[in-house]
């Protein structure tokens, strides 16, 4: 019976109920990157809410420009990995 009831309430929430995917996006130095798409993958795995996780190791400078934004774009990654430091005038216009 309460299997049954489960599978009717299932069946009447509409689509745009839905839980959203939430996206997590990195580059920078390829050192960890397979480190980095193992955990990634168990994270997506294990975890209880839609997830989708990405890394792309494209060297330490290219991930702080794609972190920070190059050029006047505005930033496409969440978080970027690297061996080199960040310059004063990228971390100073970083937000606190």
């Amino acid at each position: 019976m309460k299997f049954a009831l489960s599978l009717l309430l299932a069946a009447a929430i509409p689509a745009s109920v839905a839980q959203t995917v939430t996206s997590l996006h990195g580059s920078g130095t390829t050192n960890p990157q397979k480190c980095y798409w193992d955990i990634m993958d168990t994270l997506m795995k294990q975890s209880k809410l839609p997830i989708r996780m990405t890394y792309r190791g494209v060297g330490s400078s290219t991930g702080q420009k794609d972190f920070m934004g190059d050029a006047g774009l505005s930033p496409f990654n969440d978080f970027a990995s690297g061996d080199i430091p960040s310059s004063a005038e990228n971390f100073n216009k970083s937000d606190p």
